[in-house]
């Protein structure tokens, strides 16, 4: 009977992991996950664990999303033949007429003992941008992150391109850097990127030096920074005297060939020291273009070698796009 019970959590937990993260309603095992009762104290448990978590009340998904999980998830009990708890029909009709879509959502990571909030647009486009929302490249480095801690404990890290900063924040929750340099040139990203920071970082803001660095504040034992930086600018003179970074990641910022002379230009100064690597999650959503970044790195005098990209762990994506992830260094 205990088992039982642990089942049953464990599948609550499996349950909420993709509902705080808005994973597709519609890609959701619902005949896995759900469990075989599914009786009232089942039912209450699950919806405290998804609509009515407190950390949801606070920070609410996109409506739509929780809309579309409360139908699904009430066909699917029906389905099996359970008698559905009001409380469920009620949240539905309370969503239903509730707020419409705002313009800004968020999204919850789940890491252990820890949680990371994502606000973000909900237009994946917005002020001419996709920055402004996370993606699945993102989720991928973070789970490569997540499953190398040795090789990004106490280090310097820099981000290109960081967006609404998921993969940052997973990195400097769960592998201790040293420090964690979250950069993008994007004014709306950059505003946006600050704003994640500050909602889950524990620490004081401090002053910083450099005109450029926008936030400097402390996560656990590592200080985290935001700074904007035009690929362009990236020069050893810019980066190294201030940051020295040991490892630079990036993930979903091979999509479009007009900007990858100034992204190899960038990589070429950054790994100029030999102690120094990059990690690249790419998604393949044109063969023909990655080959083509590939190739310019190459060309660059760039050595580059696929990582084995596990399963989706913590952060769970849809597969339907495969990511593939990069190790650079100075050849």
């Amino acid at each position: 009977m205990c088992h039982e019970r642990d089942v049953a959590k464990f599948d609550l937990v499996n349950i909420q992991r993709r509902f705080f993260s808005t994973y597709p309603v519609k890609a959701f095992e619902w005949d896995k996950l759900l469990d075989e009762d599914c009786g009232e104290e089942y039912q209450q448990a699950l919806l405290h664990a998804t609509v009515c978590h407190p950390l949801v009340k606070k920070y609410p998904l996109k409506i739509s999303y929780m809309q579309a999980f409360l139908k699904t998830l009430i066909a699917k009990l029906e389905t099996k033949g359970v008698e559905v708890c009001d409380a469920f029909y009620e949240m539905y009709c309370d969503i239903l007429n509730g707020q419409q879509d705002r313009a800004t959502h968020f999204r919850h990571y789940l890491l252990n003992s820890k949680s990371i909030t994502i606000e973000e647009s909900a237009k994946l486009i917005s002020e001419g941008t996709t920055g402004l929302c996370s993606w699945q490249a993102s989720q991928a480095l973070a789970n490569w992150c997540l499953s190398h801690t040795d090789e990004l404990h106490n280090k310097c890290i820099l981000e290109l391109g960081a967006g609404v900063g998921l993969t940052g924040l997973a990195v400097s929750s769960a592998c201790e850097p040293h420090s964690y340099w979250f950069t993008d040139c994007h004014p709306s990203v950059l505003s946006l990127l600050q704003s994640n920071v500050k909602l889950n970082c524990d620490g004081k803001e401090v002053m910083h030096e450099e005109s450029s660095v926008l936030l400097s504040i402390t996560l656990g034992n590592t200080r985290v920074n935001v700074m904007k930086l035009p690929w362009e600018e990236v020069a050893p003179s810019s980066v190294h005297s201030t940051i020295a970074p040991q490892v630079v990641l990036a993930a979903d910022v091979v999509y479009d060939s007009t900007i990858f002379s100034p992204l190899c230009e960038a990589l070429c100064h950054l790994l100029q020291t030999d102690e120094c690597v990059a990690i690249l999650a790419c998604t393949v959503r044109n063969k023909e273009t990655l080959d083509q970044f590939l190739e310019l790195l190459k060309n660059h005098h760039l050595l580059v070698t696929e990582e084995e990209v596990a399963e989706p762990s913590v952060f769970i994506y849809p597969q339907d796009t495969p990511v593939k992830i990069y190790r650079i260094k100075n050849s």
